[in-house]
Formats: C-alpha cells, sequence, structure tokens
C-alpha cells in the first residue's frame, strides 16, 4: 500500500488538482472565448401555444487590461506549481515515514519476543530455585533474588510489548488506516 489512503496526502493532491484547474482556467481568460447557448419556449399568442426557439453565438474578446489577466494567470500558475510541490515532498517524506514505521514495528517485535523468551527463562530458573529450596539446597534468600529477577524479566517484557504495540499505531498512522478496527 503506498500513500492513497492517508488523509494528508489525499488532501494534498485534491488541493493540487484543484490549483491546476484553476491556473487552466486562468491560461484560458486570456484567450478570446465562442459561447453558444439556446432556449425553447412556448409562448401564447391569440389564444395558441407556439413553440419558440432563440439560439445565440457570442464571441468574447478580452481586451488589453493593464496585464491584470497576465498577472492572475502567472500568480495562479506558481499557486498550482507550489501545491505540486508541497505534494511531491509529502510523497516523499511519506514514503521514508512509512518505512521507518515498518522498521520500527520489526524492531520492537523482535525486542518483544526476546524479551518474552527471556521471562521464560527466568520463570523456569525461578521453578528449579523452588525445587532447590525445597530440597534444602537454596536458601531463602536465593530464593528471593532469583524472585526478584523474575520479576524484573516480567516487567521488561510487559515494556517490550507496550513499545511493539505503540510501534504497531504509529504504523497503522503512517499508512493512513485506523486502529480501531484491530
Amino acid at each position: 500500500p503506498g500513500l492513497e489512503g492517508r488523509p494528508d496526502f489525499e488532501a494534498a493532491r485534491l488541493a493540487s488538482s484543484a490549483e491546476a484547474a484553476r491556473a487552466t482556467r486562468a491560461h484560458r481568460a486570456l484567450f478570446p472565448s465562442l459561447n453558444l447557448s439556446y432556449s425553447q419556449g412556448q409562448i401564447e399568442t391569440g389564444g395558441q401555444w407556439e413553440s419558440e426557439w432563440r439560439t445565440s453565438l457570442v464571441l468574447s474578446i478580452p481586451l488589453f487590461s493593464g496585464w491584470e489577466d497576465v498577472a492572475a494567470y502567472r500568480a495562479q500558475s506558481e499557486t498550482a506549481r507550489q501545491a505540486e510541490l508541497t505534494l511531491e515532498q509529502l510523497r516523499r517524506d511519506g514514503l521514508s515515514y512509512q518505512r521507518a514505521h515498518q522498521e520500527n514495528f520489526k524492531i520492537g517485535l523482535q525486542t518483544a519476543e526476546n524479551r518474552e523468551r527471556v521471562l521464560v527463562t527466568s520463570q523456569r530458573l525461578l521453578k528449579k530455585n523452588l525445587l532447590r529450596s525445597q530440597a534444602g539446597r537454596a536458601s531463602a534468600n536465593d530464593l528471593l533474588v532469583e524472585r526478584g529477577r523474575e520479576a524484573q524479566a516480567e516487567l521488561v517484557a510487559v515494556e517490550g510489548w507496550a513499545r511493539a504495540h505503540a510501534a504497531l499505531v504509529q504504523l497503522y498512522h503512517a499508512f493512513g488506516q485506523s486502529v480501531r478496527g484491530l
């Protein structure tokens, strides 16, 4: 998926398209125009209805207006160009932003999984020390130290998953998607 789903990109794309259309309209205003119009109607004459057709052909030739039309066209052309440049900058930044958040999510997920493995190992060591303590080969102090390590590993694992979830939210936002559907 590209940038098409992102609201900021869509707004910039529509703004660029609108400014280009305005520039085209300003350019067309510099040249003569020919307009054809017609109408049909019913008129009552002497108690009878008759069809009436009217057609007109209008040629409009813009005369010299102190370069106002040319200045308006140039200003609108520059506005359209600026909107196009803004869109291109957003495209480049957006793709980079998406790649960065994809990488952050991969790293966050990998870190969370590694921390989870450390937690499992720590829990296994705590169980072994508990068995050693019950057999009289480890002191309560050793058991307390091992319990502290296991609690610390659990806290670190939870923090890892929290960071991975935050990275997932950022990844969804980078692609212009809502996390409500997760």
